[in-house]
């Protein structure tokens, strides 16, 4: 089957790439590949579980839509091992170094005597505050992305970071934590905010058909996609607590007011047809009927309540 022809969407066979090496930072299997005809380099990612690939991809088509600056991704395979999963391009160019976000934090939270903590970059989950990551933002940070454009109100690190926390709570991305948000040094030293990346654990890409089906039709409140979307979690702690996607969203924005409003005047021009239009488009040997049914629902909830807590909070303030 000509895959792209079909669905539109283009699909990379890494068995034809020449291997570099294993990626050491994440959980995930994951390694380096390189296209020696044009020298461009993915990084390849196999499923885990089913649904990650286009979880993944389906993320990047909303980025995209939002002006989100997002790393680009496409659906790859591995004809010789039989996998299947995606490829990312880096975000950072040859001569410029990609640092973590947990080395930030590790910095903004080291004690005397922590040498050791500093040098492995170790940090507590917990230690992931609003309030130091907005101050990693606004002082250590600063810049926007790199070969990205300022947007009208969201011109700095800290308004397009906003920004990222609002798709997260969009798509209910729940893998926001420490080496998921990072920064990009230049070769003359100028930090700016990387684009956001690695999206794959969101929009309940998890569930089986069985219940998603069950969520979709139930009378019970409490099963209901409604109630089930505001149950995802952030990496994000505020008072010690750690938030929900939402909230999260709900508490970076009162950081940087004029870039929330330009964000939202985004998220409302993401129609619910262009979302409907967006994962129906996915291709069916990747992402079930019933996949897209359920998760064009968990979409268009999550844009509802943003979009109309958000707007009384703002009001009744």
């Amino acid at each position: 089957m000509d895959f792209e022809k079909q669905t539109g969407f283009k699909l990379i066979n890494i068995s034809d790439l020449a291997f570099i090496s294993y990626e050491q930072v994440g959980s995930k299997e994951k390694a380096w590949y390189q296209n020696t005809t044009t020298s461009k380099k993915y990084l390849y990612k196999k499923n885990r579980s089913p649904g990650e690939d286009w979880a993944e991809i389906l993320a990047f088509e909303l980025a995209k839509r939002l002006n989100i600056p997002c790393a680009n991704y496409f659906f790859a395979y591995d004809e010789l091992n039989k996998t299947k999963g995606i490829v990312t391009e880096p975000v950072q160019d040859e001569d410029d170094t990609l640092i973590l976000g947990n080395q930030l934090l590790v910095e903004a939270t080291q004690k005397p005597g922590s040498e050791a903590d500093a040098e492995s970059f170790v940090v507590k989950t917990e230690e992931q505050t609003v309030d130091r990551v907005v101050d990693i933002m606004t002082n250590e940070i600063k810049h926007k992305p790199k070969q990205f454009d300022s947007l009208p109100g969201i011109k700095t690190a800290l308004d397009f970071f906003i920004g990222y926390v609002l798709f997260d709570a969009l798509i209910a991305n729940q893998d926001r934590h420490h080496q998921n948000w990072a920064y990009i040094v230049t070769n003359k030293g100028t930090k700016h905010l990387s684009p956001t990346f690695d999206h794959a654990s969101s929009m309940a890409f998890n569930l089986s058909d069985e219940e998603r089906s069950i969520r979709m039709n139930s009378k019970d409140q409490g099963q209901q996609i409604e109630t089930f979307v505001k149950r995802a979690k952030s990496h994000f702690y505020l008072d010690n607590k750690r938030l929900k996607t939402y909230e999260a969203f709900a508490a970076f924005r009162l950081y940087a007011p004029t870039a929330t409003k330009s964000w939202l005047n985004k998220l409302e021009a993401l129609t619910p047809d262009i979302i409907e239009n967006l994962v129906s488009s996915m291709p069916t040997c990747r992402m079930s009927q019933t996949t897209k049914q359920f998760t064009t629902k968990l979409l268009l909830c999550n844009r509802s309540r943003i979009l109309e807590q958000i707007n009384t909070e703002i009001e009744s303030s």
